[in-house]
């Protein structure tokens, strides 16, 4: 059986384990940094994409309104009195007399 023998002296443990401590401490510190700024440059990023879309809706807002304002009269080609009456339906019997007076005679003719 192989049995390696290894002593430490207790004052060398002491100075060992600060410094591995101090060591942990900056590696953990730098992680923290990285991405503190990686977040700053995500907010920086989603600021500027809110700003770039409250400018587009800024936009937006004075084309509507150089229109609205425009001298060229705007006809809408329905008006909205057409579409939302239920009244004014399409003659289905007009249209059953064109398409089953064709098929009466066909199928007498079979």
């Amino acid at each position: 059986m192989l049995a390696f023998q290894f002593t430490i002296n207790i004052l060398w443990l002491i100075p060992v384990s600060i410094i591995a401590f101090i060591v942990g401490l900056l590696v953990r510190s730098a992680q923290v940094a990285r991405v503190k700024n990686r977040i700053a440059e995500l907010d920086k990023d989603l600021l500027s994409s809110h700003a770039e879309i409250l400018e587009l809706h800024h936009e937006k807002a004075e084309l509507e309104k150089r229109l609205k304002d425009s001298p060229i009269p705007v006809i809408p080609i329905k008006s909205n009195k057409e579409e939302n009456n239920p009244d004014k339906l399409p003659d289905v019997g007009m249209r059953k007399k064109l398409l089953g007076g064709n098929q009466p005679s066909a199928q007498k003719n079979s």
